[in-house]
């Protein structure tokens, strides 16, 4: 474990303790919701062990963006957009945050 700086030697740091490790300290990846990290990301090997009795359950929820519209209504008084896809996929969108 390193835990003093040294020039030329690239130093990596564990995303749950934030101490810096070497490449071989660090070899454990996990996922940590509660701090916002919902894929692996790398945890030094102290850390990988206090997160296996860890919920890993996601907190977020992942939705695909990708929407070729091919049709656009906006409804300004309800704060709503409404787009049709090429997909024939209709979204309903709440812009109010984009509104104010």
């Amino acid at each position: 474990m390193m835990d003093q700086r040294q020039l030329g030697l690239r130093q990596h740091h564990c995303r749950f303790c934030g101490r810096a490790v070497c490449d071989r300290c660090s070899t454990g990846r996990a996922s940590i919701p509660v701090m916002g990290f919902e894929f692996d990301v790398r945890v030094c090997d102290p850390c990988l062990v206090e997160l296996k009795d860890m919920d890993h359950t996601p907190m977020a929820v992942f939705h695909d963006a990708k929407h070729s519209v091919v049709f656009m209504s906006l409804d300004e008084a309800r704060h709503r957009l409404l787009t049709v896809g090429q997909d024939r996929l209709i979204k309903v969108w709440d812009i109010s945050a984009l509104l104010e």
